[in-house]
C-alpha cells in the first residue's frame, strides 16, 4: 500500500478515536440522539474504510475481517443512556475493535508502495527521466505515472500563444497519462520529478501554470529536478539559480563539478537574498544536490543504430544507389545560436547547404531545436519568414534529411560524425567516440576554394590520443585551413581509420571519466536513491 495512503486511513481512524470520546462523554450526560448521529457517522466511516482498504488489497486481508466484526457491533447497536455500565461496556468494546483494526492496519498492510509522477513536457527532452523511469517500471513497489504538461509558446508581448501539448509524441512503449484525467492534488505523488524549472520566467514558452514548481512542491512529498540538458564541465548560475531549483528536495547532476556548481550558486543566492540558512539542504554537506549522472548519457549509450525505426523517406538519403551507405553528418540548430547570430545564421545556413549539394558519398541530417520557430515568433519576429524560407528551400531541393522529430537519440545514432555550434548535444555526441567539429559562423561562403588532396587529410586531422586529457581537445573548430568540405572528405575517406578510431576510443574515456555512473546506469542509480530516501521518510515516521 501507498504510504499516502496509509497515512489517510490511520488519519480516519483517528478521527474516528476521538469520536468515540465524544460519544462516552455524550452518553454520560444523557444525550443519546447526539450520540446515536456519532455511532452513525463511525458506522459510515468504518464502510468508506473497508471499501477502500478492499479496493486496495482485495478481499481476505486480516484487516477487512476486523472492519467487518466492527461494522456489525456498529449495526446492532443499541444503547441505553439510562444504564451507565452498558454505556461504558458498549464504548469500551466499540474502541477495542478500532485498536485492533489501528493496529492491524499498521503492522500488516506495510506502507512500501510509492508512486512516482514524471511531468515532463516537450517529447524531445523525455530523455532526462526516461532511464529513471524505466527502473521505476520495473519496480514491483513502484506505481510509475509519465503525464505529460501542457505549455505555451509566448508571441513578442509575452502574451499566450494556443496551448501545446505533445502526449502523442512520446515512444510508443511508454504509457502515457491524460493529464486532464489525473488529479495530482487528489492523487498526491509520492515522488514528482520534473524537468521545468522556470515557473512564469520564461521568454520563449511557459508550462501550465498548474504544474509551475510551486504547484508541485504542494502535490508530492518530494519534489525532484533533473536538469533537461548536459553541460561540459560547469553550470551556469543562470541553469542553478531558478524558482523550480529553489523549490526541489533533490536536485540531480551529472557530475562532483556540477554538483558544486549548483550548491555555490544557490548558496550566493541565499547570501544575496539575505534568507541565509533557509536552503541549508544545499549546503556542501546537505544532500539536496546529488552527483548521480544524467540520463541523457544513459540514452545514448543505450539507443543502437540497428534499433531504430527509419522514415522510409529517409533513406533516398542515407543510401547510394548501389545500396550502401553514405556518411551521416547531424546538423543542429539552436536556440542561443540563433539569438546571437541573426541574420548571420540565416548566411550560415545556406553555406552550410552548399557543402552538401551534389555530394553522394555523404548526407545531412538537420535538426533545428524544437522550439526554434517559436523563439524566431518571439524574439526575432523580422527573421521568421526569412528562416521559413530557408526551411523550405532546404526541403524541396531534397538536400538531406529534416528532422523535426522529438527522437533525438535516433539522429545521434544514425549519425556518423557532428557539425553545429556549441550546445548540449555536442556534448551528449563527445560519449559516441564520433569525429565532431564545431561550426564557426564568421566563415564566408568560400565556395571556390580548393579542397585539400585527399593525400593530405590525415595530417591536417590527425589528433594524437595520448595528447588528448581533456574534453577541449578532441574536436575540430572551423576554419579555412579546417573547412566543412576537408571535413566531410576526411570522414568519408578516413573516418574509419585506426587513427580516427583510436582517437574516438580516448573520446569516449575521457568524457565518461568526467560524469557520474556513465557506464548507462545514471537512471537506476538515481532510482534506486530516490527510492532510498522514500523508505528512510517513511521509518522516520
Amino acid at each position: 500500500m501507498r504510504r499516502y495512503y496509509h497515512q489517510q486511513l490511520l488519519e480516519v481512524l483517528n478521527t474516528t478515536s476521538e469520536a468515540w470520546v465524544e460519544i462516552r462523554r455524550l452518553l454520560s450526560i444523557g444525550n443519546l440522539h447526539a450520540a446515536s448521529r456519532l455511532v452513525a457517522d463511525c458506522y459510515d466511516a468504518a464502510l468508506d474504510v473497508s471499501d477502500f482498504i478492499q479496493r486496495l488489497e482485495g478481499d481476505g486481508t486480516k484487516v477487512s475481517s476486523l472492519l467487518l466484526e466492527y461494522i456489525n457491533f456498529l449495526a446492532a447497536a443499541k444503547v441505553d443512556a439510562e444504564d451507565s455500565a452498558k454505556c461504558e461496556q458498549f464504548v469500551k468494546h466499540g474502541r477495542k475493535c478500532l485498536m485492533r483494526i489501528e493496529n492491524s492496519v499498521r503492522n500488516d498492510l506495510r506502507a512500501n508502495e510509492f508512486m512516482i509522477l514524471f511531468v515532463p513536457y516537450k517529447a524531445s527532452m523525455w530523455d532526462s527521466m526516461e532511464s529513471v523511469w524505466l527502473a521505476a517500471r520495473d519496480d514491483p513497489q513502484c506505481q510509475d505515472v509519465v503525464m505529460p504538461i501542457p505549455y505555451f509558446e509566448r508571441a513578442p508581448d509575452g502574451e499566450f500563444s494556443e496551448m501545446c501539448y505533445e502526449g502523442a509524441q512520446y515512444p510508443s512503449y511508454v504509457p502515457i497519462m491524460d493529464w486532464q484525467q489525473f488529479n495530482i492534488q487528489e492523487q498526491h505523488p509520492d515522488i514528482i520529478v520534473f524537468h521545468y524549472p522556470y515557473d512564469s520566467d520564461n521568454y520563449v514558452t511557459s508550462m501550465h501554470e498548474d504544474y509551475f514548481a510551486v504547484k508541485l512542491r504542494q502535490a508530492a512529498d518530494m519534489l525532484v529536478y533533473i536538469p533537461y540538458f548536459v553541460t561540459m564541465n560547469d553550470v551556469p548560475e543562470h541553469f542553478c539559480v531558478q524558482p523550480g531549483t529553489l523549490l526541489a528536495d533533490k536536485i540531480i547532476a551529472q557530475s562532483d563539478q556540477a554538483r558544486n556548481d549548483y550548491a555555490r550558486h544557490l548558496r550566493q543566492y541565499e547570501k544575496q537574498a539575505g534568507i541565509e540558512g533557509a536552503l541549508s539542504r544545499f549546503s556542501r554537506n546537505g544532500g539536496s544536490v546529488l552527483a548521480l549522472g544524467s540520463p541523457k548519457f544513459d540514452k545514448v549509450l543505450h539507443t543502437r543504430r540497428e534499433d531504430c525505426q527509419i522514415p522510409a523517406e529517409w533513406y533516398k538519403y542515407i543510401e547510394k544507389p548501389d545500396g550502401t551507405r553514405k556518411k551521416i553528418v547531424l546538423f543542429i540548430t539552436t536556440i542561443a545560436n540563433t539569438l546571437q547570430g541573426n541574420e548571420q545564421i540565416i548566411r550560415t545556413l545556406r553555406r552550410v547547404f552548399d557543402c552538401f549539394v551534389g555530394r553522394d558519398d555523404v548526407a545531412l541530417l538537420w535538426r533545428p531545436h524544437p522550439l526554434i520557430i517559436a523563439t524566431y515568433a518571439s524574439m526575432r519576429p523580422g527573421l521568421l519568414e526569412e528562416y521559413l524560407s530557408v526551411v523550405g528551400f532546404y526541403k524541396q531541393t531534397d538536400i538531406g534529411i529534416y528532422d523535426d522529430t522529438g527522437d533525438l537519440h535516433r539522429a545521434i545514432a544514425l549519425s556518423d560524425a557532428y557539425y553545429g555550434p556549441w550546445s548540449s548535444l555536442f556534448i551528449l555526441f563527445q560519449i559516441t567516440g564520433k569525429p565532431m567539429m564545431l561550426q564557426n559562423e564568421d566563415i564566408e561562403n568560400k565556395a571556390a576554394v580548393q579542397p585539400k588532396p585527399a593525400d593530405e587529410l590525415p595530417a591536417a586531422f590527425y589528433k594524437d590520443p595520448a595528447a588528448c586529457t581533456d574534453l577541449f581537445k578532441f574536436h575540430y573548430q572551423e576554419s579555412d585551413s579546417h573547412s566543412l568540405r576537408d571535413y566531410l572528405d576526411y570522414i568519408v575517406l578516413y573516418g574509419d581509420s585506426p587513427q580516427a578510431t583510436a582517437l574516438g576510443e580516448q573520446q569516449v574515456r575521457v568524457r565518461k571519466a568526467s560524469l557520474k555512473n556513465a557506464d548507462g546506469s545514471a537512471g537506476r542509480e538515481i532510482y534506486k536513491h530516490l527510492k532510498a530516501a522514500f523508505v528512510d521518510n517513511v521509518s522516520a515516521r
